[in-house]
């Protein structure tokens, strides 16, 4: 197949599945605006040099984000590519080969890719602008200026490469999916119900102990400057063990309940129980997802106001005294002394050999 018209197939496509397309492409959108500020912020030389400790949260959080904007990506297009499992099928009965299909898939992404692209970076910069002059407001910092938030280059590179990661898994992800499977397998996926999740038990334990050490370590963070080198761990082990909660947790409750005939076969708990079993399996990734950026949102607005309240005492943390004299030989104390008992001994041997010259002269 011609590239010409591989391109019309995916044009047209788009054009087709615009109702489920528009929805992925503003969602991944959004994401990837998310991403570009905290990369923008946080290489920002003018944050840096007034809000250090700032920074470095801003620093962590594009990791936070980053892995926010792959999980929500890779869901969404999973969710995209379950109502498009008809048309793949009908192209392999209508006698189109698999790498065809392949080749009109990648120009679908790559639009999609550039797409996403260019509404991350236009609107991350835009919207970076104003975030800039709300952490600047939010730390009472008056002197800083519009002009002070450059674009920043590299953050758009990054933003580029990241986004271009996530998407070639997906094209990857996806061609594996139709060559493993027929056409008759795919027009059976789509017209297969979803039977009831199964419970994981090792996983959902997981979950809840990894859940636990990571409020645990915020909880137990003392002191606003020591407390940096816990949060990172911290909110790692919160991401983790929210999605595997939601994913495995949640559905070994609900079995537990489900086992439980009083409570389960009464007209209130019936339906209800046996409703979320369901819906928790296909949407317990987006539930996490919803829950985490929330999370995230909540801890980021009140972190930056601790900070900014508590300014004075990180001050006085950092710096007890008011004044601080360093001579620059702090290390070499030991040599010093070792010197100064030699030079002694020297001084005292002088002085002996003086004192029995002058007892000789008196002689």
């Amino acid at each position: 197949m011609k590239s010409k018209m591989a391109s019309k197939f995916a044009f047209r496509n788009m054009r087709a599945n615009s109702l489920l397309l528009t929805p992925f492409l503003i969602a991944s959108s959004v994401m990837g605006t998310l991403f570009f500020i905290m990369a923008s912020l946080g290489q920002n030389k003018y944050i840096e040099a007034n809000h250090m400790y700032v920074s470095t949260l801003i620093k962590i959080g594009i990791v936070i984000v980053g892995i926010f904007t792959f999980v929500f990506i890779l869901y969404a297009n999973s969710f995209l590519t379950k109502r498009r499992n008809k048309e793949f099928a009908l192209y392999g009965i209508l006698g189109l080969e698999k790498k065809h299909i392949a080749k009109i898939i990648s120009i679908e992404y790559i639009l999609n890719f550039l797409t996403v692209s260019f509404f991350s970076i236009a609107g991350g910069f835009v919207l970076g602008k104003l975030a800039f002059v709300i952490l600047n407001r939010i730390t009472k910092n008056m002197t800083a200026k519009i002009i002070d938030y450059n674009f920043s280059t590299s953050s758009a590179i990054l933003t580029l490469i990241f986004l271009a990661i996530i998407f070639i898994l997906i094209y990857l992800t996806m061609i594996f999916r139709i060559g493993k499977s027929t056409p008759i397998e795919l027009l059976s996926k789509q017209k297969k119900a979803e039977g009831e999740p199964k419970s994981k038990f090792i996983i959902g334990t997981l979950g809840f102990i990894i859940l636990c050490v990571g409020y645990y370590l915020s909880i137990t963070s003392k002191g606003s400057i020591k407390s940096f080198g816990r949060f990172f761990p911290a909110v790692f082990a919160v991401i983790i063990g929210t999605y595997l909660v939601f994913i495995a947790f949640s559905i070994l409750v609900l079995k537990l309940l489900k086992r439980n005939r009083n409570l389960y076969y009464k007209s209130k708990h019936f339906l209800s129980i046996s409703g979320m079993l369901y819906r928790m399996k296909s949407n317990a990734v987006s539930l996490a997802s919803i829950a985490l950026l929330s999370t995230s949102i909540i801890v980021t607005l009140s972190t930056t106001f601790t900070i900014n309240s508590s300014i004075k005492s990180i001050l006085d943390e950092s710096n007890p005294n008011d004044f601080v004299v360093s001579t620059g030989i702090e290390g070499n104390t030991n040599e010093l002394l070792k010197n100064g008992e030699k030079r002694e001994k020297e001084i005292l041997k002088l002085l002996d050999n003086i004192l029995k010259d002058d007892e000789k002269i008196k002689i």
